[in-house]
């Protein structure tokens, strides 16, 4: 098995140019990890910190443009959920990487690794891989462009 950052073809790419999880196993770590993060609770954020995470949605464009809109306010809270757990996983991250490596290559173990195509294009049937096929270009674009 080629390590974390490697796709085992001899090269050794950037770290974020490592090997993907599949769908299902993308599903199985972010549930795994999520059950390690028991600081999940908007009451143990500082207010200031949520404050902060809340303007990382207003600056990325994430809030709705209507926030009268019916589904608006779901919209809101579950956005403000995503950058809550993230923030949580960064902590957990920083106490425990050893924790998180160790999770991330059992997922691996279990599920494998894909391999992203390096066409740019993304095609209609991408959309029901998300996780492996759109996103990680996506992503990766971003970070091409100078923009991640």
């Amino acid at each position: 098995m080629a390590g974390v950052g490697g796709h085992g073809r001899g090269d050794q790419p950037n770290q974020q140019d490592g090997p993907l999880l599949p769908t299902e196993g993308v599903k199985a770590l972010s549930d795994r990890l999520t059950e390690y993060m028991t600081e999940i609770e908007l009451a143990g954020t500082p207010e200031a910190i949520e404050q902060v995470l809340d303007d990382f949605l207003t600056q990325c464009g994430t809030l709705p443009e209507e926030l009268d809109g019916p589904d608006a306010l779901d919209q809101v809270v579950n956005a403000q959920l995503s950058v809550t757990l993230a923030y949580q996983l960064g902590r957990l991250s920083g106490r425990a990487p050893h924790l998180v490596e160790r999770f991330l290559h059992e997922a691996i173990e279990r599920w494998g690794t894909v391999e992203l195509d390096e066409e740019t294009e993304v095609k209609v049937e991408d959309f029901g891989h998300m996780a492996e096929r759109v996103l990680p270009k996506l992503r990766r674009w971003r970070r091409y462009l100078g923009r991640g």
